[in-house]
Order: C-alpha cells, then sequence, then structure tokens
C-alpha cells in the first residue's frame, strides 16, 4: 500500500471512531463529472458500468440502508409542560425522564448560529432567527 494511501486509511479510520460515521467515500473530483451534469448527460448515465456510477450507486445503497435503521429508532420523547414551563425529555426504552428550561437550552443551542436571515430587499425577513 503507497504511503499516501495509508495515511488516507488512518485518517478516514479515525474520522469513523471520533464522529460515529458508519461509511465514507472518495468521490471523484473530475472537470467531466461537472461538465456532464452541466450538459444533460451525467457521467453516471453516460458510463453506467464506470467507475464513478459505482461510486455513487454504493453512496445511494447506504444511504437507504441508513435512512432504514434511523426508521427503526426509537427516539427521544420531547414534549413542552406548560404547567411548570419546562422542556420534558423522555429518554427511550426508560422511565427516566428530565426537564428542562427553555432559556437553558436556547443558550446552549449552537445550531443556528451562523444562520443569517437577512435580506435587505425584503423588510419582511428578520435580522435574527429563534427557533
Amino acid at each position: 500500500m503507497p504511503m499516501g494511501n495509508a495515511i488516507t486509511h488512518l485518517v478516514e479510520v479515525q474520522v469513523v471512531q471520533q464522529f460515529g460515521i458508519p461509511h465514507l467515500f472518495d468521490l471523484p473530483i473530475r472537470p467531466t463529472l461537472s461538465a456532464s451534469g452541466d450538459s444533460g448527460m451525467p457521467e453516471v448515465a453516460a458510463d453506467p458500468q464506470g467507475e464513478v456510477a459505482k461510486i455513487f450507486q454504493d453512496l445511494g445503497i447506504c444511504v437507504v440502508q441508513q435512512c432504514a435503521k434511523i426508521r427503526q429508532q426509537v427516539s427521544t420523547a420531547v414534549t413542552y409542560d406548560k404547567t411548570i414551563k419546562a422542556i420534558k425529555v423522555k429518554v427511550p426504552e426508560s422511565d427516566e425522564e428530565f426537564f428542562l428550561h427553555p432559556a437553558t437550552v436556547r443558550r446552549n443551542d449552537r445550531s443556528a448560529q451562523s444562520v443569517v436571515c437577512y435580506n435587505e430587499t425584503n423588510s419582511s425577513f428578520s435580522s435574527y432567527v429563534i427557533p
């Protein structure tokens, strides 16, 4: 195995372990790939048995498999209790539940920090978002 491939493999293993991503794919970066899609005849359609088609087919199979796994998982139940003004969280397959103050959740939410929904040409858009 060439040194570059060994390093790439180690990085892939590290990503899988660190982030829990079960599948990684090396997607080809080719000018012809982009150009063929722009021309109306994607490379995977022009060469359905080729290397690029195989990579995208494998990717599609993994997406379908992961979606099926997710559908079968029991998710955490999250509801809002108006009487005590708190978010109730019930852990799956357990009687355990706990409450969170909405302000605590908002302060710790990092998902929307970089979202900007301001549009100067349309004043109906707010300059910030509160999920």
